[in-house]
């Protein structure tokens, strides 16, 4: 199960449309949509997860873009093989690498959440509450 549809490939790139009759065409745009989903759900699985994602919601939503971006970024690769630039694809990319590397939330339902790191804190937290990287006492 693919976690977009046509529909939001054809949001990423709004300037082609894909039928019978372009390259590539709409079937093999669907394809490339199921083969994005399936990387997409091979690192959820890696991660724990039991694919397809149905919830939480924001993760779907997040899984529904990268779906498309993967998608778009094959079928712009496709039509255009020799281009250097493929913004969609690049996104992709980035997205994939955040999936293997965010704290998303655990596959029990719990979430694995860890504290964002702030000019004020190093990111590094050894007890509950997080060392300011500044304190009141210093001078500077």
């Amino acid at each position: 199960m693919s976690y977009c549809a046509m529909s939001d490939v054809q949001t990423i790139n709004p300037k082609w449309t894909y039928d019978e009759s372009t390259t590539p065409t709409e079937a093999q745009v669907e394809e490339m949509i199921d083969f994005v989903a399936g990387e997409i759900d091979t690192i959820l699985t890696g991660r724990g997860y039991t694919v397809p994602v149905t919830a939480p919601a924001e993760l779907v939503t997040r899984l529904q873009l990268l779906n498309a971006q993967g998608a778009a970024g094959m079928a712009n690769a496709a039509m255009f093989p020799q281009a250097e630039e493929n913004p969609p694809w690049t996104q992709y990319q980035a997205g994939l690498k955040s999936l293997r590397n965010d704290d998303l939330p655990s596959a029990e339902g719990s979430p694995d959440v860890s504290l964002p790191s702030s000019l004020y804190t190093s990111g590094d937290y050894s007890g509950e509450y997080p060392t300011p990287k500044f304190s009141m006492a210093e001078e500077f």
